[in-house]
């Protein structure tokens, strides 16, 4: 069975391209399910699905020393205060699409923006997107 190392996710917030500030990310995506037991189920419970939901949780090495577009601070504050859904692209490893390396797109809204860091540590920044409509999966452009 083959085994792949995590480490060149591409992650486009807005236009931007976040992808060599992160750390760490993980997409999130789960169905409701809303029970439809009637009285006449007898012993077994029916269930039927509800509505899709996803989010991404994201970990940044922050970057303040820079005030140019693509820094995460500037990037990430600009959505915070937009309180809109931006376009988000997220891929396993770099860049291209494909069938090893599938892209997810939507919009989504952050729902949270964080930072800080202990004396000597690396300043990082935390992030969550939740989908605002679908998510699709591909393998081409």
């Amino acid at each position: 069975m083959a085994k792949q190392l995590f480490s060149n996710a591409y992650l486009m917030v807005n236009s931007v391209n976040l992808s060599d500030h992160i750390r760490s990310v993980t997409l999130n995506a789960s169905t409701e399910i809303v029970d439809a037991t009637t009285m006449s189920a007898a012993v077994v419970k029916e269930k039927i699905v509800s509505w899709d939901d996803w989010s991404i949780d994201v970990e940044f090495a922050q970057d303040f020393k820079t005030a140019a577009a693509g820094a995460v601070d500037v990037t990430l504050w600009a959505v915070r205060t937009g309180h809109a859904a931006v376009a988000i692209i997220l891929k396993p490893n770099g860049d291209t699409t494909a069938a090893t390396n599938p892209k997810w797109t939507g919009n989504a809204i952050m729902t949270s923006y964080s930072f800080g860091g202990g004396v000597g540590d690396l300043a990082t920044a935390t992030a969550k997107f939740e989908g605002s409509g679908a998510v699709t999966r591909a393998v081409a452009d």
